[in-house]
């Protein structure tokens, strides 16, 4: 192998490295949990986090039938 086609390859794995990294670096921020999830979180079963959110007024946001707690919510709970 040639130094310039040694440079080529090492130039061409930086750049997938980059984009490997940048990809790594960029988590979606959790704004809203599933029943499931925020029970999970909350460590309380399905009936109780309902309990919990009639209390509370916490009200579940609904998105194709499925319930989303919001985070916030469920974190002032704890405040």
């Amino acid at each position: 192998m040639s130094i310039e086609k040694i440079e080529e390859r090492l130039i061409s794995i930086e750049r997938m490295l980059s984009g490997i990294m940048q990809k790594q670096n960029q988590k979606p921020e959790i704004t809203h949990l599933r029943t499931k999830d925020a029970c999970e979180y909350l460590s309380v079963s399905e009936n109780t986090l309902m309990k919990i959110c009639v209390h509370n007024n916490i009200y579940p946001v609904k998105i194709s039938g499925l319930n989303y707690f919001a985070l916030s919510d469920l974190q002032a709970l704890f405040k």
